[in-house]
């Protein structure tokens, strides 16, 4: 249960990536954004207090990885012992490039090494030569591993209750979002503009839909009983640096914002 929303067309080919983790409130407290050495680069990435691994991370160079729980029942039945799904982020981070990424998946699908419960990962990187930043995804449903390459600004979704409806319900409203930002996706944004963009996506990920004020189960924003948002995390790659907001709880109210930036090479 969750949301990712990603705006390619940025200065130098960089791009803005959010994210809402969904989760039960009953697990601990992540940890906020730090910089840490993975495959020889620096790493921005908060750590899950329960299994040690990340739901996002990207390096300094503006790649990156983030995972979102698979939305449809599994197509077999799930491993004895399941590998936390956040392990195998930090794990993927040490590949430098989406192909390297795809590579390690079909890699360990033929292998029989992936023993994890169904995921959506999400890869990103940046654009060179005066192109946009590019996105790969890659599903197992805990049988078979698909994998695809597209453009463009994104939505995706992922609830194990109501996924069709949710998936409808948080794009579409991304979709008004997205009207009113395309203007300022482009190659010479001003670092206002950045700012701007980033305060627009951060604001989509903290609304709940107009039939529900106070926040239900198909808001981006997301209020169940028995799950709901536990962070927001927005990462910008700019032209100088790549930054990471890190905000803990419901994005809705007015949560401390942790702050973690490193230098673009």
């Amino acid at each position: 249960m969750c949301t990712v929303t990603f705006l390619p067309g940025l200065p130098r080919g960089g791009w803005l990536l959010a994210t809402n983790r969904d989760e039960s409130p009953r697990r601990l407290p992540a940890l906020a954004p730090y910089a840490t050495e993975i495959g020889g680069r620096l790493v921005l990435a908060p750590r899950d207090a329960d299994a040690g691994g990340t739901w996002i991370g990207v390096d300094e160079q503006g790649f990156a990885l983030t995972i979102l729980n698979g939305d449809r029942p599994a197509a077999a039945p799930p491993p004895e012992d399941p590998v936390s799904r956040g392990r195998l982020v930090l794990e993927l981070l040490e590949r430098r490039d989406a192909d390297a990424v795809c590579a390690e998946l079909r890699r360990r699908g033929l292998a029989g090494e992936l023993r994890y419960r169904p995921f959506k990962l999400v890869v990103v990187e940046p654009g060179r030569a005066g192109a946009a930043a590019a996105l790969r995804r890659a599903e197992w449903d805990g049988r078979a591993l698909s994998l695809a390459a597209t453009t463009g600004p994104q939505c995706i979704t992922s609830s194990t209750l109501e996924p069709d409806a949710v998936a409808e319900v948080r794009c579409a409203a991304f979709g008004h979002v997205l009207e009113a930002v395309r203007p300022h996706l482009r190659e010479d944004a001003s670092a206002a503009e950045l700012d701007a963009l980033a305060a627009a996506l951060h604001d989509f990920h903290a609304s709940h839909r107009p039939q529900a004020p106070g926040g239900d189960a198909l808001s981006v924003c997301m209020h169940r009983p028995e799950a709901r948002t536990v962070s927001s995390t927005l990462v910008l790659v700019g032209p100088q640096a790549v930054r990471m907001d890190y905000q803990p709880g419901w994005p809705c109210q007015d949560g401390e914002l942790h702050v973690a930036e490193l230098a673009r090479p």
